[in-house]
């Protein structure tokens, strides 16, 4: 989303025509240019606290993140990246309050799909994850971090 809206465009234009589907990552603080919505799959990275960037401009309350959450659909998705038992109580309140309808009964089905995984290693693990999700009934994908099974995370940097 930091490139020229005009040319992001023409790009996803170009590689439409070849035959390629297009996904953009995004944090969400951009707005969804309209033209890329219909054209493009979205997956946000909605920034929680562990990340130290839930208290700032990219936080709960930033209105182009909800603004751009209101924009997805069910072929996109948001990932939470979660380092603590904070963190997931962070994203399941997150979760409450923009997906379950107002009778707080189901997800609403237009709505994006959500995957949860854990990052930094700072206090859960997958399998507590697991645990969360299902403790807590939550229709959650789970998100390993490949790249940090293939190789040494300090020896690479990841």
């Amino acid at each position: 989303m930091l490139q020229k809206t005009e040319e992001l465009i023409e790009f996803v234009n170009i590689l439409h025509k070849r035959g390629h589907t297009v996904e953009m990552f995004t944090n969400g603080t951009l707005l969804y240019p309209e033209r890329l919505l219909d054209t493009c799959f979205f997956v946000m990275d909605w920034k929680l606290p562990g990340s130290g960037e839930a208290n700032n401009t990219f936080g709960m309350n930033n209105k182009n993140r909800i603004d751009n959450f209101y924009q997805l659909c069910a072929a996109d998705a948001v990932k939470f990246t979660i380092a603590s038992q904070e963190d997931f109580v962070f994203a399941a309140t997150i979760y409450q309050r923009y997906w379950i309808d107002e009778r707080g009964k189901k997800p609403l089905e237009h709505y994006p799909q959500v995957f949860a995984g854990i990052v930094w290693d700072k206090g859960i693990t997958n399998e507590q994850l697991v645990d969360l999700i299902l403790k807590n009934d939550l229709p959650w994908r789970l998100n390993v971090q490949v790249h940090n099974h293939i190789w040494d995370r300090s020896q690479r940097g990841i």
